[in-house]
């Protein structure tokens, strides 16, 4: 087990989660691991089919299969989602995966707002708080993540967050038994991509001159 996944393995089991509650405009903000409950199963689901056309995987959004992809998360050693809390209101998830030995780096992934409430600017301090975790306490040089290039709300966010996009790949659907996948594609000559995925990251180095900045 490497150190990445003996600091994720800390916050699943809950000895470490002190850096994920923080105010925010008056507001109790709490990132927890997410759990496999009822009432967490059926959220996930809702929210999943409301926006099921921001994921690259299209499925047929049933409670069975939200509590396998949640289980499949807890297993995963790289891999941790969390919760949300606003107030104690579960308002949506965010997580991190895919760590890089060689580039020092993570992905984020999984970013999803599934109750819509006032406060501007919350989806970008819960941003901050990941990056500060992962640039100071994880120590690692890099944030990735990837959006659909068309997803504009989205993209705004993450450039407000300090992410540039490095590169812009097509992608094409490919159906599946009870759906379809969007997967990166090569094009021919002469012919676009049925739609492309934006490549976004954010350096350490960035972040901390970002946050000098704004002192």
């Amino acid at each position: 087990m490497n150190r990445i996944e003996k600091e994720i393995k800390k916050i699943k089991d809950g000895y470490e989660d002190e850096v994920f509650h923080f105010k925010f405009k008056k507001n109790l903000i709490q990132l927890t691991p997410v759990k496999i409950s009822q009432d967490n199963i059926k959220l996930i689901t809702k929210w999943r089919e409301r926006y099921w056309d921001a994921f690259l995987t299209k499925f047929e959004v049933t409670e069975s299969n939200t509590k396998l992809w949640l289980e499949n998360i807890c297993k995963d050693t790289d891999r941790i989602l969390f919760s949300i809390y606003v107030n104690n209101k579960n308002i949506g998830h965010i997580g991190i995966y895919k760590y890089n030995k060689k580039y020092q780096s993570v992905n984020i992934d999984s970013v999803l707002k599934g109750i819509q409430i006032p406060e501007k600017d919350l989806m970008k301090k819960v941003l901050d708080i990941l990056f500060m975790w992962i640039f100071e306490k994880m120590n690692l040089k890099l944030v990735q993540l990837e959006v659909f290039s068309d997803n504009f709300k989205a993209i705004n966010l993450y450039e407000r967050a300090g992410m540039i996009t490095k590169n812009s790949v097509p992608i094409k659907k490919i159906k599946t038994k009870d759906g379809w996948v969007w997967r990166k594609t090569k094009l021919t000559k002469n012919k676009i991509g049925e739609r492309y995925l934006n490549l976004m990251e954010i350096t350490k180095k960035d972040y901390f001159e970002i946050i000098q900045k704004n002192r």
